[in-house]
């Protein structure tokens, strides 16, 4: 069950794209999109804390600076790195960067937390990660054509997107629960984006009842649902796992854009795809136990 809320979680953050697409009309942009889907993650969880838990908001000083760590070191730069990779390179190449993170997160979890490397993760990490390369279709983008700073800003945003997940599991580990690790990791989020993305210029937008719901829609099902999802999961999987099988959000919203939008889908992105769930089959497998013989 804690596999398949994982799965879910990254299934939710991969409807993110297509949201954003139906926003931009509005003039809503990418800083203002990642502000308003915190803020409004943030009132739903806080007021779901009020009214079944408010023990939930206490937490100790030491699970508060896992949490601002995660949410706000961790999602918030991540945020920010990503867009500023996106101006200077392309969607494509930055996404592609940023997917580097369960890399990053396998690698310090053995350090953090004596996660065991073993064949069953080797493999798929190597799927997951040429998965993402062939769906974002940067093979196909020149990438060697981006400067030393637009390679550098993709590989920031996927070692800050590998924090938050470590730092989370920092937080669980330091005896944090779910229910505080889901709105203190929306929280920080928010605080940490809000003054860069220039809200008060989106206030006009607001008037607009579509667009009032599709903000909506964001905060609750593409961030409150499965940061919850995500964070009741990595109180049972590895760290390392989790973040290789969050990656199906990209294989979601390649399908989404497809759909939806028409967008070319070439047979190396069917590949990438299929490495992906491939991957996320392989670290949902376990071993059947071994049965005692005899009485």
């Amino acid at each position: 069950m804690a596999y398949l809320f994982v799965m879910l979680s990254g299934c939710l953050w991969g409807c993110m794209g297509t949201i954003f697409k139906f926003l931009q009309p509005y003039g809503i942009t990418s800083p203002q999109t990642a502000a308003y889907r915190m803020l409004i993650a943030s009132i739903l969880a806080g007021l779901i804390l009020l009214l079944r838990n408010r023990q939930a908001f206490r937490v100790s000083w030491r699970q508060l600076f896992f949490l601002f760590l995660s949410g706000g070191v961790g999602s918030g730069i991540y945020n920010l790195t990503y867009f500023m990779a996106v101006e200077e390179t392309a969607v494509s190449f930055a996404a592609a960067m940023s997917y580097t993170a369960p890399g990053f997160v396998t690698i310090f979890s053995i350090f953090l937390f004596h996660e065991r490397l073993t064949r069953q993760k080797l493999c798929a990490l190597a799927m997951t990660l040429a998965g993402c390369v062939l769906v974002t279709g940067v093979l196909q983008s020149g990438g060697a054509s981006y400067s030393l700073y637009g390679i550098l800003l993709g590989l920031a945003a996927g070692f800050f997107y590998a924090m938050y997940s470590l730092f989370l599991k920092k937080a669980i580990l330091a005896g944090c629960s779910g229910d505080s690790a889901t709105f203190y990791c929306v929280l920080f989020p928010f605080v940490v984006v809000l003054p860069f993305s220039h809200l008060p210029q989106s206030f006009p937008a607001l008037a607009e009842p579509r667009c009032l719901l599709l903000l909506l829609t964001l905060g609750c099902l593409c961030a409150a649902v499965p940061s919850a999802l995500y964070s009741w999961g990595m109180t049972r999987v590895e760290s390392g796992k989790a973040a290789m099988i969050a990656t199906v959000d990209l294989v979601v919203s390649t399908i989404l854009g497809v759909v939806l939008f028409r967008d070319p889908l070439s047979v190396l992105q069917i590949i990438g795809i299929l490495l992906i769930l491939g991957a996320v089959a392989t670290l949902s497998y376990q071993k059947p136990a071994k049965s005692a013989q005899g009485a």
